[in-house]
């Protein structure tokens, strides 16, 4: 519903994919919208890939298919990663869960 999304804005969203047609324009909804453009504008522009790499598109094939991984860049990526972990716990046997599967895994949004 619309109320959802505008108010996921006005939490901190930046961008949906699952977006509806038409939002009613608040001045709230109108400020958090903004301020979601802002902060995608300002990642493209500090990570603008062909900028970086020192090319001038569209002749940056080479450079953006380069293999940029490094120990550091892992170490990053494994740090966001474990801090984005929710442990679930099923204290009260809500997850129909068998003891015989030991990997589990959940996905969509919070």
């Amino acid at each position: 519903d619309n109320l959802a999304y505008e108010s996921s804005f006005e939490r901190g969203l930046d961008i949906s994919l699952n977006s509806p047609s038409v939002l009613t324009p608040t001045d709230k909804s109108k400020e958090a919208m903004t301020r979601g453009v802002e902060m995608l504008v300002s990642a493209v522009t500090h990570m603008n890939n062909a900028e970086m790499a020192g090319c001038s598109p569209p002749d940056c094939v080479k450079e953006l298919a380069a293999n940029a991984r490094s120990a550091a860049h892992s170490t990053v990526a494994r740090m966001a990663a474990s801090s984005a972990v929710v442990l679930l716990k099923n204290e009260k046997h809500l997850l129909q869960l068998v003891n015989a599967r030991k990997t589990l895994a959940i996905s969509g949004p919070a």
